[in-house]
């Protein structure tokens, strides 16, 4: 079974931030990273469940995954959830939410990151 891969605009403003921090120090690294981490995303359409329950679980009211992935010299970690058919709706399809992307030595993500 293949699942749709979305995006959120927290996943995608992670992409964002990380790709300006690195372009500042190396564009081509940037580029390569954003290549990666969408490549990355998308291969969660095939078999997400195999991946391990990450740390952030405990904020949401289902399970929270984590996908590890390198660019360069440094792991990411692509933390999404899970969805099956008929989940989200009678008609809905299986789909993965790409939820954030954090560099791997990055704490785990808290409710109150990026609060004031």
């Amino acid at each position: 079974m293949s699942y749709e891969v979305h995006l959120t605009e927290p996943f995608e403003a992670d992409v964002a931030r990380l790709f300006d921090w690195l372009f500042g120090f190396n564009s081509r690294a940037a580029f390569r990273f954003r290549d990666v981490v969408e490549a990355e995303a998308l291969s969660l359409s095939d078999f997400p469940q195999r991946y391990a329950t990450a740390d952030e679980t405990e904020l949401y009211l289902r399970p929270v995954r984590r996908k590890l992935f390198k660019s360069g010299n440094a792991t990411y970690r692509v933390l999404f959830t899970v969805y099956e058919a008929g989940e989200l709706g009678v008609d809905s399809l299986p789909i993965v939410h790409c939820l954030r992307v954090l560099h791997g030595a990055a704490k785990p993500w808290t409710q109150t990151d990026g609060q004031s």
